[in-house]
Parts: structure tokens; sequence; C-alpha cells
């Protein structure tokens, strides 16, 4: 596969949203995991990922409630690359969490409406360390917390001319019924105006993200998988729960026995 797999983590009350699913006699260690989110980043650099998606839930559903202080903690725990999806209302979040190592930031709506702030943000820490959320919905996009919408090459147009390289899809449906390809309309528009993009989708198995090769054609390099990755649902899945079954948790430490 020559793509990137990226695990998410998506925090809720300052834990992980979601739970691994364990082996018969485990379920008390993963539990754990789940409320020291900084533990669980952990866990998945030993199974030897590359890379951490972090999306702040609390942020989206109350703009004064956020996770900034958990994912600087998640940061400090492993040297692995984070991207953090934060609904951020202060230009001076986003330089906090990026001056404590967060690799990249995605940006929502929210600073969209301040275009120098987010311009004086890129010159100040690079375009690579600053990505865009493009969220879509029934062929617009569209921001559900904010009741937001913008054409789709409208809006890719204009966070490219803030200096927007990539960005992250994310396809909804008020029916909940999503392809596991994209619209060719959206996959276009992401090859013209963008030199590399991420899809966040919760590959079932290994065969869809078999078929899922075929958007690197449009410049697509990475998926992001949320629920998905803490099931067993591929065959590497197995193996990493066998051998935790030998790690314990002691403290704020995951200990080999």
């Amino acid at each position: 596969m020559n793509y990137l797999i990226i695990p998410s983590i998506e925090l809720q009350n300052h834990k992980s949203k979601f739970i691994i699913e364990g082996l018969p006699g485990s379920q008390e260690f993963y539990q754990r995991l789940s409320e020291f989110p900084e533990l669980l980043c952990k866990l998945f650099r030993l199974e030897n990922v590359k890379s951490i998606h972090i999306t702040d839930i609390d942020s989206f559903a109350d703009s004064d409630n956020h996770n900034i202080d958990n994912i600087c903690l998640m940061t400090e725990a492993t040297f692995l690359p984070f991207q953090a999806l934060v609904n951020f209302q202060k230009i001076d979040d986003c330089r906090k969490i990026l001056d404590y190592g967060v690799h990249r930031i995605v940006l929502s709506d929210s600073l969209i409406d301040e275009p120098e702030q987010i311009k004086d943000l890129i010159k100040e820490y690079s375009i690579r360390r600053i990505i865009f959320h493009y969220p879509v919905q029934d062929g617009r996009v569209y921001f559900p917390h904010s009741v937001r919408e913008f054409g789709l090459e409208e809006y890719a147009k204009y966070i490219k001319s803030l200096g927007a390289e990539r960005v992250v899809l994310q396809m909804t449906s008020e029916d909940e019924y999503l392809p596991l390809i994209p619209p060719k309309q959206v996959l276009e528009i992401l090859k013209e105006n963008f030199q590399a993009w991420t899809y966040q989708y919760d590959a079932r198995n290994y065969a869809e993200l078999e078929q899922l090769k075929e958007l690197q054609q449009y410049n697509m390099d990475s998926i992001i998988i949320s629920e998905s990755f803490y099931s067993i649902n591929f065959p590497c899945q197995k193996i990493w729960r066998l051998a935790e079954s030998r790690l314990d948790i002691s403290g704020n430490e995951i200990v080999v026995d």
C-alpha cells in the first residue's frame, strides 16, 4: 500500500471516545487507556503507527470547552507527528499547540473570516504545518457545528488563496450512506487545487483499503481511520492484541511484564 494510514483519537470529556476491542479479559486495560489518551498514543507507537490524527470533539460541541491541554500532553508522550483538528476560537490557541510540538493543525471554519491572521500564522509556521478541513455533505462544503455552507469550488479556491496546499476531506451524508469513493467532482476539485490531501474515511477492512488506492491519482496520500482502528477488522490487529496481552499500566506508564 503506497499511502499512509493514520489512526484517529477523538477526544471527548478529556478521554478517547473509542475503546480498543481487546481479547477476553483485557477490557479493563483498554478502558484505562481510553481515560489517559497520552498512554493510548504510546500504545499506538508500539504498534508502529507513523502519525496520529486528533479530533477535539468537545471544541465543536461547545466553543468554550476544548482539550488543547490534553493534546499538548499527548504530544509530549511520544515523538510521533500529530495533526489536530480543533474548533479554534483564537489564533493564539493555534500557536500554543504548534509551539508545543504538534506537527500540523487542521483549521475548520471558525477562523476563516480572519484571512490576514491565517496568512500571518502560515508565514510564522509554514504552510506544511497549517492545513484545512474540507467537510463535504450532499454536494457542498458544510460545517455542521456552525451550520455554514459553501460551494465545493468556492471554498477550495478561497482557502487556496490563503495559501492552502493540503486539506482533510471528510464526507458526510444526512442519510448516513457514504460511498467508498467520493464523487468525481470532489476529486477533480481537490486534484486541481491542492498538492496533496488526506481522506478521513473509516475503512472497514483490508479490501476497502485496497480499493482506496485509486484515489492516489487525485493526489490523495493518506487516510484517517477512526473507530475501525479500535476493532479487530484487519489482520495485524489480532497480532497487536495478542502482544498487548503482556502489557500493563503502572501509574502513567505502559510497562511490559
